[in-house]
């Protein structure tokens, strides 16, 4: 991401910049903790099409995570509207993997405006659900809060 800053109406300043958030997991147990590890390490590898995923990194220090990712500015819309709405259904919902996110939530996949690029950033709810019936239902449900979210707004 660029941004450009006009200085005395004449001059600009070009930069590229990049926002970092630090998120820090205590987990319960030692089997938390190495199930977290085994679902960031995994995700390392994945592959969701047009989905991507931020730049990330992970330290383990006994049963804490401390997760850097790289911060998305972007609007929250990507389970919302068209066409965003369907790559997410096609290539999270219906990913033909046993492995993938579960929780459609619209703020989990934000659409970088100027690059129109779809980010999943909640690594949390990316799951073992080889049922896609249960993820249908599950994106269901979601659809459905977010239709009546949008018609309070609009009323």
């Amino acid at each position: 991401m660029y941004t450009t800053y006009v200085i005395d109406r004449v001059q600009t300043f070009s930069a590229p910049i990049k926002f970092k958030l630090t998120k820090t997991i205590e987990c319960r147990s030692l089997e938390q903790r190495n199930i977290l590890v085994e679902k960031l390490e995994r995700l390392k590898t994945e592959n969701f099409n047009r989905i991507r995923l931020p730049e990330f990194d992970f330290t383990v220090s006994e049963n804490t995570v401390v997760q850097n990712m790289q911060f998305i500015k972007g609007q929250p819309f990507g389970t919302l509207i068209s066409p965003h709405q369907e790559i997410v259904y096609e290539d999270i919902v219906l990913k033909d993997s046993d492995w993938t996110f579960l929780d459609y939530n619209t703020l989990n996949f934000p659409v970088e405006r100027k690059i129109d690029k779809i980010y999943a950033i909640d690594f949390q709810s990316y799951s073992y659900c080889p049922d896609i019936d249960e993820r249908k239902k599950l994106w269901a449900l979601r659809s459905e809060l977010h239709k009546e979210i949008l018609s309070q707004i609009s009323s």
